[in-house]
């Protein structure tokens, strides 16, 4: 694994979990969804509420879910393209990872665009 490749798993996980935790989006009943189910259901919580409410809060929590998602990433994208695939079916299975890295470069560089206010942007009018 190389530096860029590591850059580049940084990049999508920060772009899956925007996507996710992105309000109104396309994840957002999901999301609720699952923190609906984590809440306890009788008075005295049992172990299983427990079990329920600490993974709602897992895929609610930006930093827990960053963890998580770069993990995941690797497992299902690194590994089998740096383990089992033969050229050019490594580089193609990495295009998903590669595709959440450029979205997320672009969600960055249009944030800092509109931060530094430059006139004639048509990103920003």
């Amino acid at each position: 694994m190389t530096a860029l490749d590591i850059v580049v798993c940084m990049l999508a996980a920060g772009a899956a979990v925007n996507a996710w935790l992105m309000k109104g989006g396309l994840f957002a009943t999901w999301r609720d969804t699952l923190h609906a189910w984590g809440e306890p259901v009788g008075e005295v919580p049992t172990r299983a509420d427990d079990a329920r409410w600490l993974i709602a809060k897992l895929f609610n929590c930006r930093i827990c879910l960053t963890y998580h998602v770069a993990f995941w990433l690797l497992v299902l994208f690194y590994l089998p393209s740096q383990l089992w695939l033969k050229p050019p079916w490594d580089v193609v299975w990495l295009i998903p990872v590669y595709a959440l890295a450029v979205t997320r470069l672009s969600l960055l560089i249009g944030t800092i665009t509109a931060y530094l206010n430059i006139e004639g942007d048509p990103e920003n009018d």
